[in-house]
């Protein structure tokens, strides 16, 4: 709820940030307004609509770390539901130009040239997102994938069982590493994990 007019100032959480809202500024008060609109849009799966109206947000050139956040999730907008590689690359590189620190947005961008088959690319961006953050289960699977994809099957199989240490629950992590055993004729180790 908003608070009474006499207060200055509220303010919501955003992906771990407290974004102000200042009364006494409207063009930024806009920003917030059309961000949660563009999330209402992507949440409804309007997705075009939504990336017209991040589009529209980077324009009005909001603070640092909201244009991060936008470029963000445009760049997961093109590249899961648009299937356009090349846009969702360019925005996760300015994403990170903004903040080299996000593991998530390396996560992303690796995940999209994962499915480039550019392997080598998609290894370099998992492994900066685990030097940012190494509980990220996913990371680790989404790495042996890249190191399978390369033929590296002992490296795929080290990281496809670092994940299964932090998410032992993970079903899929488990049948990718079982399919690496068979590959290998290992089926004694295929078998456990299936």
């Amino acid at each position: 709820t908003r608070p009474t007019p006499e207060a200055l100032s509220w303010a919501f959480v955003l992906d771990k940030q407290v974004m102000t809202v200042d009364d006494s500024n409207p063009a930024k008060n806009d920003v917030i307004k059309l961000f949660k609109e563009a999330e209402y849009l992507q949440f409804k799966k309007f997705f075009d609509d939504a990336i017209v109206l991040y589009g529209t947000i980077i324009n009005l050139k909001p603070e640092k770390g909201l244009l991060s956040e936008v470029y963000r999730i445009r760049g997961s907008l093109y590249s899961e539901n648009k299937k356009d590689y090349a846009k969702a690359i360019e925005d996760f590189n300015k994403s990170l130009e903004i903040d080299a620190q996000s593991a998530m947005t390396y996560v992303l961008r690796g995940t999209v040239y994962n499915e480039l088959n550019d392997y080598p690319k998609a290894i370099a961006d998992f492994t900066k997102s685990l030097e940012l953050d190494t509980q990220l289960a996913n990371t680790y699977m989404l790495r042996g994938i890249a190191y399978n994809g390369q033929k590296n099957h002992a490296k795929a199989i080290a990281d496809f069982t670092k994940s299964l240490e932090i998410n032992s629950q993970s079903a899929i992590v488990y049948r990718l590493r079982a399919a690496v055993y068979a590959g290998q004729n290992n089926y004694t180790k295929a078998l456990e994990d299936f």
